[in-house]
């Protein structure tokens, strides 16, 4: 179908007009541990988007909304819309540009200094603490999908403690970046976005070294088992 539509916007390219109103909506700014989602404003029958390729996406909603994670930095990104009226042999396309701003996040890099070992830092009844209240911050509808992000994050504890080789700190939280897009609908996503920011805060004030693999596993397990009331 898409290809379809694409053939008939170049036999039918005279008739062809611009809305210069198209909308990517995202934010941009967004801290490296957050959910990145781009959602075209405009309902059409083809989405185009111009994604950079250091970035991983994937698409929903037939390419209106598409979910991506990358590494920080500066990413351009652009988008054209197809609506077809066949009745009218008219084509209306809309193009829109946006750069967001992917922010250094708050699990140290392999540059910093790991805690000494007399001296490792674990997490503690704190760090579910502060757990608990950044999961008091999402709505009654979002918490219907509760059980599912404590699968994500218990998910990928387990299997970063089976095979410790496969995995790192920074494999485990892009991990829970692609897994939580999945879990959660569009619509769900307001609805946790202050857990993402308390969870980023939480997981600061731990201090966990980057190459600190069963602390992370450790502090997974515990989201998990907060999110499953424990």
């Amino acid at each position: 179908m898409k290809r379809t539509l694409l053939f008939l916007a170049v036999i039918l390219g005279c008739f062809i007009s611009t809305d210069v109103y198209s909308q990517i909506k995202c934010l941009e700014n967004i801290d490296e541990h957050k959910p990145i989602v781009l959602e075209s404003e405009q309902t059409a029958n083809i989405y185009s988007w111009r994604i950079p390729k250091n970035m991983s996406k994937i698409l929903v909603d037939n390419g209106k909304i598409v979910h991506c994670w990358a590494s920080p930095g500066k990413y351009d990104i652009s988008l054209m819309t197809i609506n077809v009226d066949f009745d009218k042999k008219d084509i209306q396309y809309n193009e829109h540009e946006i750069t967001i701003n992917i922010v250094k996040g708050n699990i140290p890099s392999p540059d910093d200094p790991a805690p000494k070992p007399d001296n490792p830092v674990i997490p503690t009844t704190a760090f579910k603490e502060e757990v608990k209240k950044a999961l008091s911050k999402v709505g009654t509808s979002g918490l219907t999908y509760k059980v599912k992000i404590a699968e994500v994050y218990s998910g990928i504890a387990n299997e970063a403690e089976e095979n410790n080789n496969s995995w790192d700190a920074a494999t485990m939280v892009n991990e829970a970046k692609v897994r939580n897009a999945s879990a959660l609908p569009s619509s769900a996503l307001n609805d946790w976005k202050d857990f993402w920011s308390g969870l980023a805060t939480a997981f600061k004030n731990l201090k966990l070294a980057s190459t600190d693999l069963q602390g992370h596993i450790k502090a997974f397990k515990e989201v998990g088992e907060v999110l499953n009331g424990k």
